[in-house]
């Protein structure tokens, strides 16, 4: 009798894991855990960013600007927080990094993603896109074989 106990709990545990799994593969909120190590620490990633996101402040005025194609509107944004859980480097080499921006003197929440290259031994941005806006999702992230492609929102 302990043995089909312990068989069926096994078999539960099993399930729900691989259940698990499958519920985070199914609609992730972002590009993760791509094949091979990390080139770069978390820490020197998220620095270089936070570094790359002052620097273009500056350059811009004193606010990071970034222009929202679907609004038509150019926002002026200050940065609230990087989120480590979702600095990675994809398959393709690049890096990707999610990053919640404030409105310059309001109340909009601007999730900003940004995609960064690797070139001479510096991280330059590639690509910077507005995946939300307070809360509301523009897009979302589906694993393709072994690449992870946009989504429309709610798929």
């Amino acid at each position: 009798m302990r043995l089909t106990k312990i068989g069926l709990v096994l078999s539960v545990a099993t399930c729900f894991l691989v259940g698990a799994a499958g519920l985070r593969a199914a609609g992730p909120d972002h590009p993760e855990h791509p094949k091979g190590e990390k080139k770069i620490s978390l820490d020197s990633l998220e620095k270089a960013i936070k570094e790359k996101i002052t620097e273009k402040s500056k350059e811009d005025g004193g606010t990071f600007k970034l222009h929202d194609d679907v609004l038509n509107k150019n926002w002026e944004l200050d940065l609230v927080k990087v989120h480590r859980d979702k600095l990675t480097r994809l398959e393709d080499g690049r890096y990707f990094a999610c990053v919640d921006m404030k409105s310059h003197g309001g109340d909009d929440v601007v999730d900003v993603d940004f995609f960064l290259t690797e070139k001479d031994g510096k991280l330059v941005f590639s690509d910077m896109t507005v995946h939300k806006v307070n809360g509301a999702a523009r897009y979302g992230w589906e694993k393709k074989g072994d690449n992870w492609v946009k989504t429309p929102a709610g798929k």
